[in-house]
């Protein structure tokens, strides 16, 4: 018999199933990070249930340590991802390399044999 698990919507799943799509980032952040819990929003919901509630349903602003840990885990744990991020070199947050129009930093990349991906084209 196959074991079974019900997340909070109530959708049952098959656990390998439920195994097999946590692979998918966008399935395990942001499906299960709402129809689930794990230990972080355990702690969360210890710490005040009121946070937890706001952030499962309007999400969390991405911090600095926050962005470290993304960018630790993936080198770590994940490298074969590491091409999705996109690198900046700037002093700050202010700089006018982060202010640029979407159109125009597409050019740029293109200029540079980029793709929108970070994986090189051609």
């Amino acid at each position: 018999m196959q074991e079974k698990i019900k997340t909070f919507d109530n959708k049952i799943w098959n656990k390998q199933e439920l195994l097999d799509n946590m692979y998918d980032d966008d399935f395990y952040y942001g499906y299960l990070g709402k129809q689930a819990l794990s230990s972080s929003s355990l702690k969360m919901v210890l710490k005040s249930p009121k946070t937890y509630k706001y952030v499962t349903k309007y999400g969390q602003a991405e911090t600095q340590p926050l962005r470290d840990g993304k960018l630790f885990h993936t080198l770590i744990l994940e490298p074969n991802k590491i091409d999705d991020f996109t690198f900046v070199d700037c002093k700050t947050k202010a700089a006018k390399e982060l202010n640029i129009d979407p159109s125009t930093l597409w050019r740029k990349m293109k200029k540079f044999g980029l793709s929108s991906t970070g994986n090189n084209i051609g």
